[in-house]
């Protein structure tokens, strides 16, 4: 039970049966906890002891299996040089595969048996499974595990596009209204609608990075520098803070918030709105909206949101042309159909030369 005290090395598991459980991972390991607070100092002395007790990775299977090339792939450059979050999203997909095939040699793996894996995911969390797949068979070439990838012929399912829903102007509406100004929910809004980015930039913006009226980010998952001018809006909120408040978002502990735990407490905001599909990256996509709406080109959409590509600026610009051009299809049909229905009148009123 998450109290706002951050620990290293946790990870908690809820069973189908809706029971909780939670462990603190060493060295591979995971070691039993009980479910208290994690300010309770029993909670305490049991992190202390499992952390004390160094266990040796526990083997689930032997040389040339799945489980092998997983553990050797996690101690990989080519895995410790992805973001914080991808290397936690990749190692959960790694965890539930070591569980479900850990045994199966590698130089045995087909196209099918990948295939099957795949077949009862939903089309997104399928496409991020093949992923992780694809980078587990290169590892596995790459330490002459086996010469070819099984999944490499293996198509991504095709998706609607969007895995996040975008914020509406009425749902943003609908958030200010439940967390007015001052409020540390709407500082966070605001933030994200100020600067369009990620949450795990959100969560260690602050004054350091202020300058000039600007706000300087590093993007945390792409190693991008980016300058943005702090709107009048963000403004507000910030002019609020304590001067002495060096990171923007703190616990009520007053202390930076893990990124873990910034999201679930941004959940929790979303939910009190009654938007309880909202997620923070749905804001990054509103700003995309609103800066292709107001006419923005790709590059300045990049320029603001920190895209390597046009094709990924791209997709807001053309959404939004299709607006504009659907509307000015609209009425030119319109003032076509007026046009016509008005000569048509006229000419019934005109009389007859007979």
């Amino acid at each position: 039970m998450r109290q706002g005290v951050r620990l290293r090395g946790l990870k908690y598991v809820t069973k189908p049966n809706g029971n909780v459980y939670v462990y603190r991972r060493v060295n591979d390991a995971l070691i039993p906890l009980p479910l208290l607070a994690e300010n309770d100092p029993k909670f305490l002395a049991a992190y202390a002891a499992a952390g004390e007790a160094k266990p040796k990775p526990k083997s689930r299977a032997g040389a040339g299996s799945l489980d092998a090339l997983a553990a050797s792939y996690l101690r990989s450059r080519m895995y410790s040089g992805l973001a914080d979050s991808t290397r936690s999203d990749r190692r959960r997909v790694l965890d539930r595969l070591r569980v479900k095939a850990g045994k199966v040699q590698v130089a045995a793996i087909e196209p099918r048996h990948v295939k099957a894996d795949l077949a009862a995911l939903e089309d997104s969390p399928a496409n991020h499974r093949l992923k992780c797949w694809r980078a587990l068979m290169a590892h596995a070439i790459e330490q002459g595990w086996r010469e070819d990838d099984p999944s490499a012929k293996i198509p991504k399912r095709k998706t609607s596009g969007e895995s996040y829903h975008s914020w509406t102007e009425d749902e943003i509406e609908q958030f200010k209204v439940r967390h007015p100004h001052g409020t540390k929910a709407r500082l966070m809004l605001e933030m994200i609608l100020a600067t369009g980015q990620r949450i795990s930039d959100i969560a260690v913006m602050g004054r350091q990075h202020v300058r000039n009226g600007r706000i300087s980010v590093k993007q945390k998952k792409t190693g991008v520098a980016l300058s943005i001018p702090i709107g009048a809006d963000l403004r507000r909120e910030l002019d609020l803070l304590p001067t002495t408040q060096l990171t923007f978002l703190l616990t009520e502990y007053d202390k930076p918030f893990a990124l873990k735990g910034l999201g679930q407490w941004w959940r929790k905001r979303c939910d009190e709105a009654g938007l309880n599909h909202w997620s923070a990256h749905g804001g990054r996509h509103a700003v995309g909206r609103r800066l292709a709406e107001a006419g923005c080109t790709s590059h300045e959409i990049m320029a603001i949101l920190g895209h390597k590509t046009l094709a990924e600026a791209e997709r807001y610009t053309r959404a939004a042309a299709q607006d504009s051009l659907a509307d000015t299809a609209i009425a030119k049909t319109e003032q076509r159909h007026k046009s016509s229905v008005k000569f048509a009148f006229k000419e019934l009123k005109e009389p007859s030369n007979d």
